[in-house]
């Protein structure tokens, strides 16, 4: 009678630290309980740093709507997906009420961001993705206020030049590490957009429409390690370009129109460890071209 009280008393136990383990791996955030309070947005993914929010076909208003319901739950949301929006402005406090870390705006009409539009998620947002949209403008205060954003991705847009003032006297120069402008008629950039960007370490600007670097184009930028200016019509690459890049460790500059790369173009980038010029017309190489470069592989 013992012995079967024991085991009894075992299996009991046993069930417990199961239960109790079970739950103890459950994640830490989890969807809302009533998912239609968020609708046309689902919750798709429960984890420990924020839940996973997908919101698909809908207007401006609408979202409004569901991401004020979403944040006054209270929970963190780690990334946050707008899919196929119907709308062309992005405006007023759409993201007021909700904090995430990521935020991807794809496959929606946006003509031109407007004024302020991430007040409210602009503390948690570390990364923005603006994929595959009709983006022609946006203004310094479009990113300004997003101080903690450590990377800004606008891939697939309509601009066809970016203003001198984009990023001046902005919060989001105080973080910035990766910028990414990417596949789209991008044929102007002046030289003072991105100086106050003085912590980028990642450049991207390929798939454009570039054809030619302004002296200093990239002044200030010193703490750029990665550039990329491939597949857009670069016909001259030359020192004064990027002499200012002093730690740059990669550069891709392949699929442009270069004839040529003159001596000393990359002189003063002496950590220089990978160099692409593949897919160019160039029919000479100076001997001292690349003299210097201890790294280059």
């Amino acid at each position: 009678m013992i012995k079967l009280v024991l085991r009894c008393t075992f299996i009991l136990c046993l069930c417990a630290t199961v239960k109790s383990e079970y739950a103890f791996n459950e994640p830490k955030y989890k969807c809302p309980a009533k998912p239609k309070l968020i609708y046309p947005c689902t919750c798709w993914k429960n984890s420990d740093v924020g839940i996973y929010v997908r919101c698909e076909n809908t207007n401006l208003a609408t979202l409004s709507i569901a991401l004020e319901n979403l944040g006054a739950l209270g929970t963190p949301v780690e990334q946050l997906e707008i899919l196929k929006g119907h709308f062309v402005r992005l405006y007023g406090p759409v993201f007021s009420a909700v904090k995430t870390r990521l935020l991807t705006i794809s496959d929606t009409p946006i003509v031109t961001i407007e004024d302020y539009p991430f007040f409210g998620a602009n503390k948690s947002i570390e990364e923005l993705r603006i994929l595959h949209t009709n983006l022609t403008s946006f203004t310094p205060l479009s990113f300004g206020i997003l101080g903690n954003t450590k990377e800004l991705i606008i891939d697939g847009h309509s601009m066809q030049s970016i203003s001198k003032n984009a990023f001046d006297g902005q919060n989001i120069g105080n973080k910035l590490e990766v910028l990414r402008i990417i596949n789209g008629p991008l044929n102007e950039v002046p030289i003072e957009t991105f100086q106050p960007l003085r912590k980028l370490r990642v450049l991207d600007l390929h798939g454009n429409q570039l054809e030619n670097l302004k002296k200093n184009q990239f002044k200030n930028l010193r703490s750029v390690e990665v550039l990329d200016i491939s597949f857009n019509n670069l016909k001259k690459l030359e020192a004064h370009h990027i002499s200012d890049l002093t730690k740059l460790g990669w550069c891709n500059a392949s699929n442009n129109a270069l004839t040529e790369i003159s001596r000393g173009t990359f002189a003063r980038n002496s950590v220089l460890k990978l160099l692409n010029l593949s897919h160019n017309n160039i029919s000479r190489l100076d001997a001292n071209s690349f003299r210097g470069m201890r790294f280059l592989r």
